[in-house]
């Protein structure tokens, strides 16, 4: 007898879902790590060019101008502004103001973000050196054919080459004892031969007396103008065409004539 096979009931069956894959995240980490590792460089590139691209919008001079003009430092260093602000050569800044004769130092520096400071400090002239030189306060010698703010008072000094310190510390010491007497040296020459000459005249009179001091012990000779001024030439220095004091001891007095005295009085 044949037995027929029923078909099982699906009925009520319960289906079995295929297990889900899982993330092996220990796997995914360096890939993660490197993603992000790309985004920051890829960020901090951005910045890089940014800041390294900055421009520089401003420059900022600062310093007491008598004979340099402020808008000309400006002016000067607009080529190198090319570079951008990180790249910006400040020493090369720097020496091309300091070759200027009326700059005395420079400052430049960064401001943060996009500006340059300069602090100019000018020369300072004590006195004219030569035609077309001046003499700074350290005794340094730099010429200029111009000079806007300087009083034509300043006194003239002469000397060989390289005799500038020489001649200075001289010029100071020297002056140092005539103010004590109401007098000034208005002109100081060192020459060639090693002999000195000075102008020296009394501030509230426009009377200059030519002083010849020779060679030798000349701060002794200068002790001794001053020692015959004292004793002889305070109440009549008007009258005084020149001096000698090229003596060992002693000095010669040249009197002004009458003629001359007349009309410089008139």
């Amino acid at each position: 007898m044949a037995v027929a096979n029923k078909k099982q009931s699906t009925r009520g069956a319960v289906s079995r879902n295929k297990p889900s894959r899982t993330i092996n995240l220990p796997l995914l980490k360096p890939l993660l790590w490197l993603v992000a590792c790309l985004v920051l460089s890829a960020t901090a590139l951005a910045t890089a060019r940014g800041v390294i691209s900055q421009p520089v919008s401003r420059v900022v001079v600062n310093g007491e101008f008598r004979n340099v003009v402020k808008q000309s430092i400006s002016e000067e260093v607009r080529p190198y502004l090319a570079d951008g602000f990180i790249f910006l050569d400040l020493q090369g800044i720097r020496e091309q103001l300091l070759a200027r004769p009326w700059v005395y130092e420079v400052a430049v520096s960064r401001k943060w973000p996009d500006q340059i400071a300069i602090a100019v400090t000018e020369q300072t002239p004590i006195a004219r050196w030569g035609d077309n030189g001046f003499l700074n306060h350290r005794g340094d010698v730099f010429e200029s054919t111009s000079a806007v703010a300087v009083s034509e008072q300043l006194p003239r000094l002469y000397g060989p080459l390289g005799s500038s310190g020489k001649v200075v510390g001289h010029y100071s010491e020297w002056r140092k004892l005539l103010q004590q007497k109401k007098l000034d040296i208005y002109q100081l020459e060192l020459a060639e031969n090693g002999a000195w000459s000075a102008l020296i005249g009394a501030g509230e009179m426009d009377h200059r007396v030519p002083v010849a001091l020779g060679s030798g012990d000349v701060m002794a000779k200068m002790r001794r103008f001053i020692n015959a001024f004292d004793k002889l030439l305070a109440q009549d220095f008007a009258r005084v065409d020149r001096i000698d004091i090229r003596y060992n001891n002693g000095l010669a007095i040249a009197w002004r004539s009458k003629e001359k005295l007349d009309k410089s009085n008139g």
